[in-house]
């Protein structure tokens, strides 16, 4: 079979990737800007009590059981197979009679535990225990109606109807967003309203989600209904999915259980905030390996080697060109920036380092997020799961020890460490396998390259930094314009990236010539 041109996989990848970049784009940055909003209304410790939400929130997708990824990847496969594309209704209401059921019982343990959650776990000083265990209680249903919500918005990715994916995305942002500014400023200031607004605003976006699935999915003349073999047929792959989000689970979150349970709510509110700020690299990650593993599925099952090592390539070396430089950028500016997003000096005094260890580790771990992808796409969840295995053996007793020592900076200090045993161990031994021969190809142009630039770039800015006020917003600003310096000459510098914006460049010159 003949691989896909090149050109092709290209303008397909660019408007998927495009798209993306929008839908979460938008979804970071709204997230970035209410968190201010949110403590003006509420205080800290309301905010710190959100961030215990979303680590319960992530603690409990290990009950997922791989479905929500298997889901994704075989709405992928099955819609371009033409003979199996009349399987997918089936499948798809195979997964929801399995995931519903397990959202409700998750709520019901959530209601059980609020009790003893807000008397002997959380350790707030403003707000009462009542009102702890009230917010739970909302935590509980909030929890049953996101839990269907992230299985439809899978199976919508897996579509590769990107634009339309993300449309919603931000129409169910601003509608969710916008309500929640709204029902705190002028209905009440308090948590326990802005999670009664977000369980209401959840019912419409999961049923509106669930329609649009059903109305994407290939008409068929046969009823949809349960089906027993598509269960069997993936059986091995949710497995392997399902001990990886178990493993991986341990290691994005540990940190913070830990962290909540020895510091104070208020504490623990600042740690999710630079943890939050960390994350912000998501935006370029996510948008990427959103589009680029539904069609290495597809790639894959079409058996298009060719197209899938030239997708790999130009994959890996266009996330490197931007999460290193932004990296980098958080770690060396993260004071400056803490400051201009919260106005707080203290609070970007005292969570500086933490952002920094914690950009370090967010920064490694995208650049696997390709590598991650290809090894889905081929069905080969075994080697994720062993890596994380020995990194939870690694990062379990090291963060009990570092927390305790050294509080958050020390977990975060175990968050950067294992993230970089994940790069130099785990690239090497998908490469062995899948791509044989590209790991040099892949440490030299997609890790040390551009690093090697951005680290040029930086460092010669911050030498030459004009003498600004301190956490002012012109040192901000210059911190941008060096982000951006680097950016631009890592993509000079690496050679797929810089044959894609050559290629991208000498379109739009043509279209004003």
């Amino acid at each position: 079979m003949k691989p896909l041109p090149i050109l092709l996989l290209q303008h397909k990848l660019k408007f998927n990737v495009l798209a993306n970049a929008a839908g979460y784009t938008w979804l970071a940055l709204v997230q970035i800007a209410l968190i201010p909003v949110y403590i003006f209304f509420m205080g800290i410790e309301a905010y710190g009590l959100l961030g215990f939400y979303v680590t319960l929130q992530a603690i409990l997708q290990v009950f997922d059981f791989g479905l929500t990824p298997t889901l994704n990847r075989e709405v992928a496969r099955l819609s371009s197979s033409s003979g199996e594309a009349s399987g997918t209704g089936s499948f798809v209401r195979t997964v929801e009679y399995i995931y519903w059921p397990i959202g409700i019982l998750l709520a019901v343990s959530i209601l059980v535990a609020a009790p003893y959650i807000s008397s002997h776990w959380i350790h707030a000083e403003t707000l009462s225990e009542a009102m702890v265990r009230e917010a739970i209680w909302l935590m509980g249903g909030l929890m049953m109606i996101q839990w269907p919500l992230a299985l439809y918005l899978g199976g919508l990715m897996g579509t590769q109807r990107h634009v339309l994916v993300n449309g919603l995305q931000i129409g169910f942002s601003i509608f969710t967003d916008g309500g929640a500014i709204l029902v705190l400023w002028l209905v009440s200031p308090t948590i326990t309203a802005f999670l009664k607004w977000q369980i209401l605003a959840g019912i419409l976006r999961c049923l509106l989600a669930r329609q649009v699935l059903w109305n994407l999915l290939p008409v068929v003349e046969e009823a949809v209904r349960f089906n027993r073999a598509g269960l069997e047929r993936i059986r091995h792959f949710a497995a392997g999915m399902s001990g990886i989000a178990l493993t991986a689970i341990i290691l994005t979150q540990f940190d913070r259980v830990v962290l909540s349970r020895l510091l104070s709510l208020e504490q623990f509110g600042y740690y999710m905030i630079a943890a939050t700020a960390a994350n912000g690299l998501l935006i370029i990650v996510n948008p990427v390996f959103s589009a680029v593993f539904p069609r290495f599925s597809a790639l894959a099952a079409a058996g298009n080697a060719d197209s899938v090592k030239a997708l790999y390539r130009l994959s890996t070396q266009l996330l490197a060109i931007l999460v290193l430089p932004l990296g980098v950028m958080l770690c060396t500016f993260s004071r400056e920036l803490l400051f201009v997003w919260t106005g707080n000096i203290e609070l970007a005094r005292n969570t500086a380092a933490v952002l920094c260890l914690l950009a370090i580790g967010r920064m490694l771990n995208g650049l696997m997020h390709i590598p991650y992808a290809l090894q889905l796409a081929y069905g080969w969840t075994g080697l994720g799961f062993r890596l994380n295995v020995v990194l939870v053996i690694l990062f379990v007793p090291g963060v009990l020890w570092m927390a305790s020592q050294y509080g958050g900076a020390g977990a975060a200090t175990m968050w950067a460490v294992i993230n970089a045993i994940y790069v130099f161990i785990g690239v090497p031994l998908t490469h062995r396998r899948l791509l044989p021969g590209e790991a040099t190809r892949w440490f030299k142009e997609g890790f040390f390259l551009p690093l090697v630039i951005t680290l040029a770039v930086i460092w010669t800015g911050r030498q030459v930094l004009p003498s600004f006020d301190e956490f002012s917003l012109a040192e901000c600003a210059y911190a941008c314009l060096i982000g951006m310096a680097a950016i631009v000459c890592s993509c000079l510098g690496v050679p797929e990236a810089r044959r894609w914006a050559s290629g991208e460049f000498a379109k739009i010159r043509q279209a004003f010539v």
